[in-house]
């Protein structure tokens, strides 16, 4: 009868050593486990950063190119009013005015004859007027940078019509 115990708490310390062994290993894996669950959770936190980053970045590229797309068109449309003010002002310079513009100009350079004196300077002065008109009412719907030498600041009127080299000479220079 001592025997049957013997063997039947032998038994029983085996089953014990062995649950113990079992227990260390299933706490191992959870171990293992619970460290990679962090990982991924990690992971996954890292990829949903990223992906709020590019979808900020898509918003932003997205707003810039409506803001090109706009600029473009504001650009066409300025270099519309150009070229129909270029065509303009060729036919105020008929073909056989041109030699005159040349031998003028060539006065001008000499220093003998002023730019004002001119007579088809006042027709070029007029439609230049109205090219710097059309241009400072693009410029007022166009953002601009705030300096004080902006154009855009600057009144239509108070834009000079010609450089300060076309300026009358005085004798005293």
């Amino acid at each position: 009868m001592f025997q049957r115990q013997a063997r039947r708490v032998e038994a029983q310390l085996q089953q014990q050593a062995n649950d113990r062994r079992r227990i260390d290993v299933s706490n191992a894996q959870l171990l293992v486990m619970q460290s990679q669950l962090i990982w991924h959770a990690k992971h996954y936190q890292d990829r949903s950063d990223q992906v709020a980053q590019s979808a900020e970045t898509i918003v932003q590229m997205h707003n810039y190119i409506e803001q090109m797309a706009a600029e473009q068109a504001r650009s066409v449309s300025v270099a519309q009013q150009l070229s129909a003010d270029v065509a303009s002002m060729r036919e105020q310079l008929e073909p056989h005015k041109l030699k005159a513009v040349h031998r003028d100009l060539s006065e001008i350079a000499k220093g003998t004859t002023h730019l004002a004196s001119l007579p088809y300077v006042a027709a070029l002065a007029t439609g230049a007027r109205g090219v710097r008109a059309r241009a400072a009412r693009a410029d007022d719907t166009a953002p601009t940078d705030g300096g004080p030498n902006s154009v855009a600041e600057q009144p239509a009127a108070q834009l000079p019509l010609a450089p300060d080299w076309a300026s009358p000479r005085s004798d005293a220079e």
